[in-house]
């Protein structure tokens, strides 16, 4: 038996037949170490695709579930990114102005497969904030084909929430 970093190895369990008959209750089986590591093992993370660096679970995912208040122009904008990605169209639709959102969405029938989002500028849109702006560059595929679009999205609160109003086309990149 070997034990390392606190974790008792008992893969090197020398144990003869005879000295494992005499093992108290106390003693784990040699195949315990096994279970152990299996349980052990942290789980994988899944990368919010909004492109923060952050899990899912801690970025975009308690928005989309509506356990948490989206603070910012730029925190809507990652969230409904990663919604249409995930296909959410009832996220998407609730999170539109009451103003300019469509009737529905079809996202079912969408052949875009979203990539990447990359931020290029936000222009007010905090907490204290009424209204604000996120460029931003979406790089997506359609039929094998990479497409890229580039906006310049438009936030504002209704009824202290805020919501997507609109888009202004970018500039070529």
């Amino acid at each position: 038996m070997q034990v390392t970093n606190g974790f008792t190895d008992y893969r090197t369990d020398q144990r003869t037949e005879s000295t494992a008959k005499t093992a108290t209750a106390a003693d784990p089986p040699p195949q315990l170490w096994i279970t152990f590591f299996i349980m052990a093992k942290p789980k994988q993370t899944t990368l919010c695709p909004c492109d923060t660096g952050l899990p899912l679970a801690q970025c975009c995912q308690p928005l989309l579930d509506g356990t948490q208040t989206i603070p910012s122009a730029l925190t809507l904008m990652r969230s409904r990114y990663s919604a249409y990605i995930f296909g959410d169209e009832h996220y998407l639709l609730q999170t539109w102005h009451s103003h300019t959102r469509p009737e529905k969405l079809n996202l079912k029938d969408s052949q875009q497969k979203w990539l990447r989002l990359k931020i290029i500028d936000t222009t007010a849109g905090q907490p204290d904030d009424d209204s604000g702006e996120v460029e931003f560059v979406a790089t997506y595929k359609v039929n094998g084909r990479a497409e890229r679009l580039h906006e310049r999205s438009r936030f504002s609160r209704e009824n202290g929430k805020w919501r997507y109003k609109d888009g202004i086309d970018g500039t070529p990149l």
